[in-house]
């Protein structure tokens, strides 16, 4: 069982909805037909897995707020309805201003939680009553047999369906700064395409860790690096950005690698998330293979690609596919590869976006995708893809909930 903190509890456990009357059964917007009241609510401890975020609980316009779950649940509220007043907001959500409630920020710590159920419950008279959502369901004592959503409002932190897949490397992005040093380097300077962005090596501007995300963060400005060296050296940039990599730190050979992203937008941005052969350096490219689990370019808005890139007969050879999509800026997606012996899958959310046969990619001196590659996740601005910048859409943010690479035993 996972062990929660209190600020996860205290969510996971009550979410009340603004106005005393409102309830499931009263046709809320949390309700759903045919939904009918359960309680009285007694928790178990025990029944908490994982949990799927209810649409409607997304939704800050409705007035959800959270409130004191923790202390009721023990039995220990010392401000409920027969014990005085409610406390201010600013002092029930921890952390959070009492000017505005940020429900993707309240549904981002429900998941990382890693409970199953989020329990819906609202102030109804004088006592608590739980509320069948439709959606989701606390199993006490006995579980209800309730669908998940079609489309999970975040992935769980279980692993994926599709075979006996085991979490063997993850960045939840749970702390607050610079990335971690432990598990992520960077590339520095001008470094490929001709892009117009100067890659910055630990530098906050360009990517820092904040809200529970990692946030990449192209900028429009005059900058020269004082450290730089080589082709690098005495040029100013006129935009920058950050390219994190595992390379020396972390590398894999197959299994599923995962990134839920949410993207940037605007002509100019090329956002990536994408592998190199852990024997770049050695061997070069495209010798050592390139595995693009997710592109795309803002000149193309209504695309996502997925592409693989190998040598064949001394030459550049790439195998791709495309989907077309509404809007990935505006929420966040899950962008993987599901890496195998004969092919790679590339997934938008559960949308296949591309097979490649990994034997296409059979050379004299071994194939490059059965060898390990390290991860990369980068801001591109302009260059050979990227195309023309439009200066006004700065500064960019593409945002990183989670990285999370999985191995089968």
């Amino acid at each position: 069982m996972v062990q929660l903190t209190e600020m996860a509890w205290t969510g996971i456990f009550l979410a009340l909805v603004a106005g005393a009357t409102f309830g499931c059964a009263a046709g809320g917007k949390g309700a759903v037909d045919g939904a009918a009241v359960q309680g009285p609510f007694q928790p178990t401890w025990q029944s908490l897995e994982r949990y799927e975020v209810p649409d409607w609980y997304r939704d800050a316009k409705f007035g959800i707020f959270v409130h004191w779950g923790l202390e009721t649940l023990r039995g220990t509220d010392k401000y409920g309805p027969a014990n005085g007043p409610k406390p201010a907001w600013k002092d029930l959500a921890t952390g959070f201003t009492g000017e505005k409630f940020d429900a993707d920020r309240w549904a981002e710590l429900f998941r990382k939680s890693g409970a199953k159920y989020v329990v819906p419950v609202a102030e109804h008279h004088d006592a608590y009553t739980l509320y069948d959502s439709g959606l989701t369901l606390f199993s006490s004592p006995a579980p209800a047999a309730t669908p998940a959503p079609a489309t999970p409002a975040s992935a769980p932190t279980t692993a994926p369906a599709g075979g006996q897949w085991k979490l063997v490397w993850a960045d939840e992005f749970d702390y607050k700064g610079l990335p971690d040093p432990n598990k992520w380097g960077y590339e520095v300077g001008f470094v490929r395409n001709n892009e117009s962005q100067y890659y910055t090596r630990a530098r906050l501007e360009n990517a820092r860790v904040e809200g529970g995300v990692l946030v990449i963060e192209g900028r429009r400005e005059t900058y020269q690096d004082p450290n730089a060296k080589g082709r690098n050296a005495g040029k100013a940039a006129e935009y920058t950005a950050a390219s994190l990599i595992t390379q020396g730190k972390a590398d894999w050979k197959f299994g599923r690698i995962e990134v839920r992203a949410k993207l940037p937008r605007g002509l100019g941005v090329w956002p990536a998330i994408w592998m190199l052969g852990a024997n770049h350096r050695t061997i070069g490219w495209p010798a050592c293979g390139e595995i693009d689990i997710m592109e795309f370019v803002g000149k193309e808005p209504n695309y996502v690609h997925s592409t693989v890139h190998f040598q064949k007969d001394g030459k550049h050879k790439s195998s791709g596919g495309k989907l077309t999509v509404t809007g990935p800026w505006e929420d966040f997606h899950v962008y993987a590869v599901e890496w195998f012996a004969d092919r790679m899958d590339f997934y938008f959310d559960q949308s296949k976006v591309h097979t490649f046969p990994i034997a296409q990619a059979d050379v004299p001196g071994g194939n490059p995708f059965h060898k390990p590659q390290y991860l990369l996740i980068n801001l591109a601005l302009g260059g050979a893809w990227g195309g023309k910048i439009d200066d006004a859409i700065f500064p960019q943010k593409f945002l990183i909930d989670y990285v999370r690479v999985y191995q089968r035993p």
